[in-house]
């Protein structure tokens, strides 16, 4: 209500939420690349003297690997991120309607006003 945030501010606030939420994405492209980068595959080359392995290529004394896999929460922080900017723009929207109307009324009371004392004169 206005009483508790002027149409201004919460118009500001709206504004800066509308212009810098859509940079929450830039968070999901960063787990993206952040998930590329640690897949990683390391092998210590085989010694000559060493059996071959199952494939006949000879086996690695140690190796290692590690896989970043995305579970169930990186989806649902993708879908609340899309449904957090849905709402911002849908309450964006309600907010520039109600300006526009409190607008047109102020300008109707004006403009009565001024045909009111032209008028008496």
């Amino acid at each position: 209500p206005p009483r508790v945030l002027h149409a201004d501010r919460r118009g500001a606030f709206l504004f800066f939420f509308d212009a810098f939420g859509k940079w929450s994405f830039f968070d999901v492209l960063l787990l993206q690349l952040l998930m590329a980068g640690f897949h990683l595959n390391f092998d210590v080359p085989t010694a000559q003297e060493l059996p071959p392995g199952l494939c006949g290529s000879p086996t690695p004394l140690v190796g290692f690997a590690t896989e970043v896999a995305p579970l169930e929460l990186v989806s649902l922080f993708i879908v609340a991120l899309m449904l957090s900017l849905i709402a911002t723009n849908i309450v964006n929207h309600w907010h520039q309607v109600s300006v526009l109307e409190s607008h047109r009324k102020y300008t109707a009371q004006l403009t009565s006003k001024i045909e009111r004392t032209t008028l008496a004169r």
